[in-house]
């Protein structure tokens, strides 16, 4: 098991199907204590219980800050850490508020791992966040899907993102930071 002991928040994990889905429950295979966030407390909570008991679901505005701050101070209180935080939405301008809310306490522990979808401009973003947060051993990475099979022809897989979350959650990515991954069937190459 990869993530063992480890608690790992995950923000639009709350429908039934797709990546964030997904990875909640690879992760929750993996042994982690799975955290949910939605704008939605009953809808994080709903979507916590269908992984089992054990895991917790919580009510965050991604797009505020203070949302963000009140969230990460509940799941404290309620786990006592965070190893992985995962950000599974379209890039806003708010992007970080989230990582912000989390980093103070990665940072006291010296260790952590945030992973976030990204469209091709966010690759400086993901550079200068693992940048400034490398010297308190945490780590960002992001990945970069290509298009989606959500049960149309055609796509990526949500489970091989879900994948790739894994690997950038879990030890056998430790020295790797700053990363922009691409998962896409080797459409870029092409």
């Amino acid at each position: 098991m990869l993530l063992t002991h480890r608690v790992a928040v995950i923000y639009g994990a709350s429908g039934g199907w797709g990546v964030g889905q997904s990875t909640a429950r690879l992760f929750a295979e993996q042994g982690a204590l799975v955290v949910i966030l939605d704008a939605d407390e009953n809808t994080a909570q709903a979507a916590a219980r269908r992984l089992g008991l054990e895991h917790l679901g919580f009510a965050c505005d991604v797009n505020q800050r203070e949302s963000c701050e009140a969230a990460a101070q509940r799941i404290l209180a309620a786990c006592g850490r965070v190893d992985v935080l995962v950000n599974n939405t379209a890039p806003s301008p708010n992007e970080r508020y989230l990582s912000e809310a989390f980093v103070p306490s990665m940072r006291a522990r010296g260790q952590g791992s945030i992973a976030y979808m990204a469209a091709s401009g966010w690759a400086g973003l993901t550079r200068e966040m693992a940048r400034e947060l490398e010297p308190d051993n945490i780590r960002v990475n992001c990945i970069r899907p290509g298009v989606m099979r959500t049960g149309m022809a055609g796509g990526d897989d949500p489970f091989d993102i879900a994948g790739a979350f894994l690997f950038l959650a879990s030890d056998l990515s430790a020295y790797l930071t700053g990363a922009v991954v691409d998962v896409d069937g080797g459409r870029l190459i092409h």
